[in-house]
């Protein structure tokens, strides 16, 4: 049943944002083709991701997250702007790995694509729990969890459980 309450918001959710419209019909419409839809697809989809608790991490995700990696973007911004801007272009690369604590899938893929987000930084490969991260200036990293560790506990905190 919570499979099934969970598809059948994801889709309404999709129905709103795709009509823009909050009229009475059409929001009634919507519940009906949604409830279609769901009864139909219900045996396809596993959304296990979308839990009852789903508004306080959707909170946790916009402020105490989010701040976090809007700040790390633009840090990383300003680190990479100092390296192309300098002529000596002092490009320490390298590529570490890097093992995480995340348990779920999707923890793991905001984790990775967080890392790519930054500049400076790529998420090459995950591996089970391990991370290839390709990074411009290894002097600017003091310890292999320099990189994950700063988004990981918020990431945690978010989508895992």
């Amino acid at each position: 049943m919570k499979k099934f309450i969970s598809l059948f918001l994801v889709v309404f959710v999709f129905w709103i944002l795709f009509t823009q419209s909050l009229k009475t019909e059409e929001l009634l419409v919507g519940i009906v083709v949604s409830l279609i839809i769901t009864f139909i697809s219900k045996n396809i989809f596993d959304f296990n991701l979308i839990k009852f608790d789903l508004p306080l991490r959707i909170i946790k995700f916009l402020f105490i997250f989010l701040p976090v990696f809007v700040y790390e973007i633009i840090k990383a911004n300003i680190q990479l702007a100092f390296i192309v801007l300098n002529p000596n272009l002092p490009v320490n690369s390298a590529i570490i790995k890097n093992k995480t604590k995340l348990k779920g899938d999707i923890s793991k893929l905001v984790l990775a694509n967080s890392i790519t987000l930054t500049p400076g930084t790529l998420t090459i490969d995950v591996e089970n729990s391990y991370y290839y991260i390709h990074t411009v200036d290894i002097s600017s990293i003091k310890d292999e969890k320099s990189i994950t560790g700063k988004f990981e506990k918020y990431i945690k905190g978010v989508f895992d459980d």
